[in-house]
């Protein structure tokens, strides 16, 4: 049996494997959309409230994690992207994590609490990407 390396056309079609992070009120509402998009593998619930992410891992079968860092080790660093649904002052650490594992990220407005810090986010994406083929 050969292995076949899959060309990057290929893994252009795959499902992607997306967290959800949050779980309030547009959690469950990304969680939906997340959920139903033939184009997503919905990989997990990262939440601090466990009770509350347990409430959507009821409902769309998804494993839960109290921590993103969790999530990632679970999943053995493979996962696509990320939906930040949480309180802005969370983001920071959020972004910060996910851009150092190469993982896309997909955050709700404001990303920040000020121009400055969503500028420093921005630059710390743009250099995790850096020499990589994303």
């Amino acid at each position: 049996m050969a292995f076949i390396n899959p060309t990057k056309a290929a893994l252009q079609h795959a499902r992607a494997r997306v967290l959800l992070v949050g779980s309030g009120r547009m959690g469950h509402i990304r969680a939906k959309a997340l959920y139903s998009n033939p184009r997503f593998e919905f990989c997990g619930i990262v939440d601090s409230n466990v009770k509350a992410a347990g409430t959507l891992s009821e409902i769309y079968r998804a494993p839960t994690f109290e921590s993103l860092t969790k999530a990632i080790a679970q999943h053995d660093n493979f996962i696509d992207g990320i939906v930040i649904s949480t309180p802005t002052p969370t983001h920071q650490p959020l972004i910060t994590e996910a851009a150092s594992h190469g993982i896309s990220i997909f955050t709700e407005k404001p990303v920040d609490e000020t121009s400055a810090k969503t500028s420093a986010l921005f630059k710390i994406c743009s250099d995790a990407t850096k020499d990589k083929d994303i």
